[in-house]
């Protein structure tokens, strides 16, 4: 088998869970966000897979970004749509979300143009696990949570669009200890401490760039 099969054919089932996710979107919330989750992991192992065995392609590349905007541009709106309907929220609100995917594109288009050795905005994945996780929300007080969700919708779309520097998860000490934190979290609060490890990613980033902290070992 030609090696550089193998990343492409995960970069496929992160399409198909993409789709899954939308589709079972509708009426079950905790599954769409699990295949979005799955996607998130494929996406980090087909470009870990495609560095490792020197398997990288300009289809490849392109097959990843379709990829991403379906699982974490498309799904994350669609799953938040309908979350906000489900609230109780009129139509014309819902369409906020749709600035999720409009992000998404003009960050992922952003991606392809080249960055350096750091991300430039929210990363899509990112984005999309702080998206899903809010419909994930014990609902009890719809207006509350109605406008939380349009908020967090605006301010995330924002970030992902931002010059704003986001270090990158590698082998140094900064990524070691997000990485550490991030998992406390996740043992404590579940799948609702993703949320808060992507808000803990965003303020690391921030204050990183504030105070001129190296993430170098």
């Amino acid at each position: 088998m030609n090696k550089k099969i193998i990343p492409n054919i995960i970069t496929i089932i992160n399409i198909i869970c993409g789709l899954c996710a939308i589709l079972s979107a509708v009426h079950i919330h905790f599954v769409s966000c699990i295949f979005v989750l799955i996607s998130c992991f494929l996406d980090f192992i087909d470009g870990f897979l495609a560095r490792k065995l020197n398997a990288q392609s300009k289809i490849g590349a392109q097959l990843d970004s379709l990829a991403d905007i379906i699982s974490f541009g498309v799904a994350p709106t669609v799953i938040i749509y309908y979350f906000l309907l489900n609230i109780n929220t009129n139509y014309a609100m819902c369409f906020v979300s749709f600035t999720i995917t409009i992000a998404a594109a003009i960050r992922l288009a952003r991606f392809n143009s080249g960055e350096k050795k750091y991300f430039v905005g929210l990363p899509t994945p990112a984005a999309a696990i702080f998206i899903c996780s809010i419909s994930l929300i014990d609902v009890k007080d719809m207006n509350i949570t109605k406008y939380y969700t349009l908020a967090s919708i605006i301010i995330i779309s924002y970030l992902m669009i931002s010059k704003i520097e986001m270090f990158k998860i590698e082998k140094n000490t900064l990524s070691k200890v997000f990485l550490i934190i991030s998992l406390i979290i996740i043992i404590f609060y579940k799948i609702q401490g993703l949320s808060i490890a992507v808000f803990l990613y965003i303020a690391m980033s921030i204050i990183k760039n504030k105070y001129g902290i190296s993430s170098e070992n």
